[in-house]
């Protein structure tokens, strides 16, 4: 009864707490129909200089050799025109087999604004659609764009890549792949595939070759959802779903810390900096990190609540530590269970999604987008309720452009049944303006 009483009682302190949502504006920059536009989004965007911008959909684009019935995939941009409206341009539709098939990540631009992306499967000519993935370029080649494929994965070198790249500060592109690197797995369900890796692919004269620079055994992380990212000193940060000491083989997964070690710098050591209890982790996004060397991300399980949360990962000498800087309760008005990571503003706020959420016509609401403010003990503010015509489960991160936040949801929009009943429409991308 008295543990009872004292949920009742932290429920109502998080409602107090919780900023009133201001005034926002939301506006679909476009529905996807399942044709040649694609269909149903899993990945964040990307934006060029004149504003434009770039993402994928995992499935949709109307062929595919595999004979997939909702297509192979596409990569597409999104520009916006005089008239207020945005214009949606396929740039390239998959097609399965070496070509890859269905990505589940973002892009990266290069200097020369070539795109690079990963797709979830696809790449093996004997496997068809159903190979490990592909590492691809989009080289913009006038006002078109040629698919290059730099590497097919074959379990052992990876297998299945479901987070966007990132350069190095050595200009090589940098990966996690959530299966494969290994045939031997700890972590309970995955001992067919791997663990995952974090891999690292650079160009020579004599083409791109990939590097395993870390391999997961379950106990040290598995299954990395999410991408890394540098710090200023050259180390990678990255999250893994499942694994870790404390949850055994089926732990709720870790933040792991890598970094360069011996007389050349050749050698990658990791580190786990923090392990989540079983089923009380399970983060899927990237981590981003302030200036002070912070390490912020989400976790999609677990919190206060159970609902998942908002951490902060600090270093203090040689140990780390986790803080809880927000837990998602699933009611008066939050959300609940955070697929995608956060990103910061320029004064150190958070911002994020959550696949879940109490408004809408969807099975367990249709998801949010929030804040967290820095100056106000992480105080969240809900920026925007999704409804169902608007999107619906937004699973990946934001992108920030001044005072307007760019995004995609998973299902939504139009009646179309892309997927299930339960969640109709293809997807969405969304701006807000607050």
């Amino acid at each position: 009864m008295k543990n009872c009483v004292n949920m009742l009682v932290a429920l109502i302190v998080t409602a107090v707490l919780q900023l009133p949502a201001t005034a926002q504006s939301e506006s679909v920059l476009h529905r996807f129909s399942d044709g040649r536009d694609g269909a149903v989004s899993m990945a964040g965007l990307i934006s060029d200089a004149e504003g434009n911008l770039y993402g994928t959909t995992m499935y949709g684009g109307e062929h595919c050799d595999a004979n997939f019935f909702l297509g192979c995939g596409t990569v597409f941009e999104l520009s916006p025109q005089a008239n207020g409206k945005w214009r949606l341009r396929t740039l390239h539709t998959f097609l399965g087999g070496t070509d890859g098939a269905n990505p589940y990540a973002g892009l990266v631009f290069d200097s020369a604004g070539n795109l690079y992306g990963t797709t979830l499967t696809g790449g093996n000519p004997d496997l068809g659609a159903m190979g490990y993935g592909t590492v691809f370029e989009l080289q913009h080649i006038g006002n078109n764009w040629q698919e290059t494929v730099l590497h097919s994965f074959h379990i052992r070198d990876g297998a299945y890549p479901m987070a966007p790249l990132t350069w190095g500060p050595d200009g090589a592109l940098y990966g996690t792949t959530s299966a494969g690197g290994h045939w031997h797995c700890t972590a309970y369900h995955l001992n067919l595939l791997g663990c995952g890796m974090v891999f690292r692919l650079k160009q020579y004269p004599s083409g791109w070759w990939e590097e395993r620079v870390h391999v997961f055994n379950g106990v040290d992380g598995a299954q990395p959802y999410g991408g890394v990212t540098f710090d200023q000193a050259g180390n990678l940060y990255g999250t893994t779903s499942e694994g870790g000491t404390l949850g055994l083989i089926q732990g709720g997964g870790t933040v792991y810390q890598l970094t360069k070690v011996g007389k050349r710098k050749k050698r990658w050591v990791e580190t786990t900096l923090y392990t989540f209890p079983t089923y009380e982790g399970q983060p899927r996004g990237e981590l981003v990190i302030d200036s002070s060397g912070n390490v912020y991300g989400a976790a999609e399980f677990g919190g206060v609540y159970g609902s998942g949360s908002v951490f902060e990962t600090s270093q203090s000498g040689t140990a780390w530590t986790l803080n809880t800087l927000h837990s998602f309760t699933g009611a008066y008005g939050d959300g609940w269970f955070p697929t995608a990571g956060v990103v910061l503003d320029s004064d150190g706020n958070l911002y994020g999604t959550t696949s879940g959420g109490p408004a809408g016509n969807c099975h367990v609401g249709c998801g949010q987008v929030f804040m967290l403010d820095k100056s106000n003990s992480w105080a969240e503010t809900v920026l925007h309720d999704f409804e169902g015509p608007d999107g619906a489960l937004p699973w990946a991160s934001l992108l920030l452009k001044g005072n307007h936040i760019y995004g995609t949801t998973y299902v939504g929009g139009i009646s179309k049944v892309c997927l299930s009943p339960t969640y109709p429409g293809c997807g969405t991308v969304f701006e807000i303006s607050h």
